[in-house]
């Protein structure tokens, strides 16, 4: 202050009456006599501690939000009833094979479910049950493929209407354990079918070997 003259919104924290921490805002000037000698300074002070902590509130947000964006493996996504999807991360764009978010975004959202009354389907219970968890999904990629996903979303109401107007949610490509759990069930009917079959021989062979042994006179002499 002494150097320069004076400051504006100098930012600096002093200890409060309390023992706690307050943020206040700086602006003060010197005062000089008609020789230019300093005889006073004067000034005010700006308590800015809410301004502080919101501004550290929204860069934590923001900072969590670049963290979901690029570092989660799950496809993360905001969405509405009638505009669709209005964010994705990046594993949500690489799940479904596309190339960038805008090109995904652009996407009408009923084109990505492999059946197109699921969308409406799961729309429906997020309207009645506020969420849904776990929904196996199979969705389509970029390319026309398709992979099972495990969905769950819930609804941010507005307060006005009731009724969700965003959803928030999030898929996780679970189409290896489908098809583990398919190639388990084939196995398990390919054991219970070769059981059957095993079961069937063995049942005509016994009839086979009972009725050689009734119809064979000599053995039935030597049991005699």
């Amino acid at each position: 202050l002494l150097k320069v003259g004076g400051v504006s919104d100098y930012e600096m924290q002093l200890r409060h009456k309390n023992g706690g921490i307050v943020t206040v805002s700086l602006n003060a000037r010197v005062v000089r006599d008609s020789a230019g000698q300093i005889i006073a300074t004067e000034g005010f002070l700006r308590d800015i501690s809410a301004r502080t902590r919101t501004e550290r509130a929204l860069r934590d947000s923001q900072q969590l939000l670049a963290s979901i964006t690029h570092n989660i493996s799950e496809g993360i996504y905001r969405s509405t009833p009638d505009k669709g999807l209005i964010f994705i991360n990046d594993a949500f764009v690489q799940m479904f094979g596309y190339s960038s978010k805008a090109e995904m975004l652009a996407v009408p959202s009923a084109n990505l479910y492999a059946d197109r009354g699921a969308r409406a389907r799961l729309i429906e219970l997020i309207q009645r049950d506020g969420r849904f968890l776990n929904e196996e999904v199979q969705f389509v990629r970029k390319d026309g493929s398709t992979f099972w996903g495990l969905a769950s979303s819930i609804g941010i109401r507005d307060p006005d209407s009731g009724q969700a107007g965003f959803f928030d949610g999030a898929v996780t490509d679970i189409t290896d354990r489908k098809r583990i759990e398919q190639e388990r069930l084939q196995l398990n009917a390919e054991l219970e079918r070769r059981i059957a079959d095993r079961t069937a021989e063995l049942r005509q062979s016994d009839e086979r070997f009972t009725k050689a042994f009734n119809s064979n006179p000599a053995i039935l002499s030597i049991i005699r």
